[in-house]
């Protein structure tokens, strides 16, 4: 079994649908989708949890690929309240969404090993050329980010869009303990990816094409950040599948199929 987490609120169920079916439709072997998320409305209307109802319907999806894909849905809104993040934590640009992967040491029946993505993530392989690496004595691996001019450490810096994760010997060195505490005493830029890049003793690099930002899409693993713009390079967004279809045609089958699972989605009112 594959184990995949997510994070993620109501609102960005089309981005996990896209990125659990894009890995769905290349798995050998069943998948777990894990989805973390909290009720945080009271900073923002919009900030609600993902519904059971959502996650049975991507369920549903993935056992049409493989009898035994499954997806496991985690409130976790005690967990979240135990780190007691400060205002300016929870306002900065990026949701505090992005802060459950901090959890993974403190929610029940996690497994010990567990491949988090983000939501604007698409697979174009197998994964489980990235799940089965060997982490053994590794906190975690990561591929280098290319957003790291100037940075202290950019000869290791990595991007946490993509952590394959070693929960146990997590829970063993503290790491993500540390990095709940760090952010609340010293906010940076890019909050949890600086937390775990500061905190991290044992990583594993891996090689782009299990993080591809930018130059390989139909050879990535995982093709990542599917919303932004760099050096004039088009990114579309995972969720706007009229740019994907015009700009990447070679997603063409998986942008047919997620654009009738979401308008199915519409009709059944859970978007």
């Amino acid at each position: 079994m594959i184990n995949i987490l997510y994070s993620a609120n109501y609102k960005y169920f089309p981005q996990v649908l896209i990125s659990a079916t894009s890995i769905a439709n290349h798995a050998s072997e069943p998948i777990c989708v894990h989805i973390f998320t909290v009720d945080l409305h009271h900073l923002q209307d919009r900030f609600i949890p993902v519904t059971e109802s959502q996650r049975k319907f991507l369920e549903d999806i993935l056992k049409t690929k493989n009898k035994d894909n499954q997806v496991k849905l985690f409130n976790i809104d005690e967990e979240y309240a135990t780190a007691h993040f400060n205002e300016k934590v929870e306002a900065v640009l990026f949701t505090p969404y992005a802060l459950l992967r901090l959890f993974v040491d403190k929610v029940k029946n996690i497994p010990d090993k567990i491949l988090y993505l983000d939501t604007d993530t698409i697979s174009n392989k197998d994964i489980k050329e990235l799940f089965d690496k060997d982490i053994t004595n590794y906190e975690l691996a990561a591929v280098r980010d290319v957003f790291i001019w100037g940075l202290k450490n950019h000869k290791k810096y990595f991007n946490s869009g993509m952590l394959l994760l070693n929960v146990k010997k997590i829970k063993e060195t503290g790491l993500l303990e540390k990095c709940r505490k760090s952010i609340n005493e010293n906010l940076t830029l890019f909050v949890d990816q600086d937390a775990l890049n500061y905190n991290v003793k044992d990583l594993l690099l891996l090689d782009r094409k299990f993080n591809r930002i930018h130059g390989d899409y139909k050879n990535a693993v995982v093709h990542h950040m599917c919303d932004c713009r760099h050096h004039l390079l088009f990114r579309f967004k995972s969720s706007d599948l009229a740019l994907v279809r015009k700009y990447r045609p070679h997603y063409i089958p998986l942008i047919d199929e997620c654009e009738a699972y979401i308008n199915k989605a519409k009709e059944e009112g859970i978007l």
